[in-house]
């Protein structure tokens, strides 16, 4: 019983805001941020990141600002619940939380010739004043020490692990959390621990975790075959009441517990558009129903909508049946709306052909594929930069030449290439793509790997630079002060 108490104190918060979520994280529409320079601050004469979004039904996804004018920026998308908007002012990492159909206004403006302040006129106000606090428990996050358990107990079944391992969360959250007042801010941050741990270490790398969990305590090696084989009983405590409160709907990493939930294979839970709504459902009440007694609740339609949204990104497109379906299972209809603008965006991204995108061009068996992309772009200075989705430090890059290429926009004899595989989330590919610019190949992992290994790259981000005679000039892993040093290769390329 004190497992389960430490486990459910990852939540807690929620409960006491549960009123006052309830009015507005259920809605959709479009969220709107405007970024104002004040007096008359131009935002040329500053760095300005691309900007990131999520929300319960998204993964973090580039957008962009459109520029008003010299000092104004202004970003809308379309979006479900309280969505995570960040980026990066002159190296300040400026976080917020949005909501649809709200107005939210950032002003900017000199203190002196090196220093700014920054304002926000919004619902989350709190959020966007702990934005260094944000950044600071992300890191925190990422390089919390693995706990040292003293008793080397060789695990009797997998509800052990699991108990152990929620423990273990729990104590983290404890840990970076216990500064923090209740409230919102500190039930918001607790979910961005949970979503971000409780997958990796349950079920999306169930025997890994467990395997990591040996060599932790030391144990002989041998007993890394023991992994205890999961049963029904494995998702009790893990799955709980709260996840029917609207406090789970806050972004940072739900999406992708949802989706890990859907594909770990000890549920079975079947794809939506081959059962439908109501079958897909029905699987739900058999392997939660203990949890939940009423069938309609907020955990079984965001597994349904994030079913159908993961679908869509993978490239699906709804049928005018399933969205009869969708529009009769649904009762928040500001849900089957962004399910709706989901499929929409696809279609009319399937209708437009970009010559500057290449999904798997290469035959699987081609691993010369930097010599082929070479190739195609003779006579000009090619910058390659190896990368993926889901490499933080590629993000980050990705703001630091964005000034470089401005530089370069107006040549044509220099062209900017992004070259990732199938380890990149599809969707997330697509998103990058339209944002970037340049030119931007998918290719198969061993083309990848093969071409890593081919110019020594133990790690991305990784760049190659080609001058017009397609003759390798430079080759660097993220080297300090990116957009200097790149500038440099490429006059340097110019100039052979």
């Amino acid at each position: 019983m004190v497992k389960i108490i430490a486990y459910l104190t990852l939540f807690y918060c929620s409960l006491q805001l549960n009123v006052y979520a309830q009015s507005h994280f259920l809605s959709s529409g479009y969220l709107s941020l405007t970024v104002k320079g004040k007096p008359s601050l131009l935002f040329d004469n500053m760095e300005v990141g691309m900007p990131m979004m999520s929300n319960s039904l998204l993964r973090d996804k580039p957008v962009a600002f459109t520029k008003l004018n010299d000092s104004t920026l202004y970003l809308s998308e379309y979006t479900y619940g309280p969505t995570s908007v960040y980026f990066r002012l002159n190296g300040r990492y400026i976080a917020t939380m949005l909501l649809p159909n709200e107005t939210n206004v950032i002003t900017v403006s000199m203190i002196d010739s090196a220093d700014y302040d920054v304002q926000f006129e919004g619902r989350y106000k709190e959020i966007f004043d702990n934005s260094a606090l944000q950044e600071e428990l992300i890191m925190n996050l990422f390089s919390y020490p693995t706990s040292k358990d003293g008793r080397k107990e060789v695990l009797k079944s997998a509800d052990d692990f699991k108990w152990k391992q929620l423990e273990s969360v729990a104590e983290m959250t404890y840990s970076l959390t216990q500064d923090i007042p209740d409230g919102l801010l500190k039930s918001y941050y607790t979910h961005m621990i949970n979503t971000f741990k409780v997958p990796s270490l349950l079920f999306k790398n169930y025997a890994s975790s467990v395997l990591a969990y040996y060599k932790n305590l030391n144990l002989d090696p041998q007993i890394a075959t023991a992994i205890p084989e999961r049963t029904s009983t494995y998702y009790d405590g893990i799955i709980t009441l709260n996840y029917a409160d609207t406090l789970t709907l806050l972004p940072s990493g739900y999406f992708d517990l949802l989706i890990a939930i859907q594909q770990d294979s000890l549920l079975q839970i079947p794809s939506i558009t081959s059962v439908g709504p109501a079958g897909f459902k029905t699987r739900l009440i058999d392997l939660f129903g203990k949890t939940f007694e009423q069938e309609d609740n907020l955990f079984y339609d965001m597994m349904m909508a994030s079913a159908y949204v993961q679908q869509i990104n993978e490239g699906y497109i709804l049928t005018p049946q399933e969205l009869y379906q969708i529009d009769s299972s649904f009762k928040n209809k500001e849900l089957r709306n962004y399910i709706y603008h989901q499929n929409e965006l696809k279609k009319c991204s399937n209708r437009v052909g970009d010559e500057q995108v290449f999904f798997l061009p290469f035959d699987k068996k081609n691993e010369t594929i930097v010599a082929s992309i070479v190739d195609k772009y003779k006579d000009k200075v090619i910058i390659i930069d190896f990368w993926a989705t889901w490499c933080g430090p590629c993000i980050q890059a990705f703001s630091e030449m964005d000034q470089v290429k401005k530089k370069y926009a107006a040549r044509e004899d220099v062209v900017f290439v992004y070259l990732t595989d199938e380890s990149s989330n599809r969707n997330g590919f697509q998103e990058y793509s339209k944002i970037l610019g340049g030119e931007h190949f998918y290719v198969y992992k061993n083309q990848f790997a093969t071409a890593l290994e081919q110019f020594g790259f133990e790690y991305i981000p990784s760049y190659l630079v080609f001058d017009k005679r397609g003759h390798l000039t430079q080759k660097s892993t993220y080297p300090n002060d990116l957009a200097a040093t790149a500038t440099m290769w490429i006059e340097r390329a110019l100039n052979k």
